[in-house]
């Protein structure tokens, strides 16, 4: 029983994981079940504050904007990738 738990709890970590990693637009129910909206504002008020305190121009500021939105959105793809398979690979551990 404890292996079909900790197969189950294995199969549903990859399963959210591979849901996390597709590219999903922002209205459909993925997006809302991780908080995309939120998380994204987030992002992108780090990376103005970054490039704020950076002390970068306007000018200079719109040409790295859409990059650096860019990069924080697959850092944060990535981190929440990393930590569901964190949770759901030490879950199937304690299982065992």
């Amino acid at each position: 029983m404890r292996r079909v738990c900790r197969w189950l709890l294995l199969l549903c970590g990859t399963a959210l994981i591979c849901l996390r990693l597709y590219p999903f637009d922002e209205t459909e129910w993925v997006s809302t079940l991780f908080q995309d909206d939120l998380v994204y504002a987030q992002a992108n008020a780090f990376s103005l504050r970054l490039i704020r305190e950076s002390g970068l121009s306007m000018k200079v500021y719109a040409s790295y904007v859409s990059n650096l939105t860019t990069l924080t959105h697959t850092v944060v793809m990535l981190l929440e990738a990393v930590t569901i398979a964190l949770v759901f690979f030490i879950a199937g551990r304690k299982v065992q």
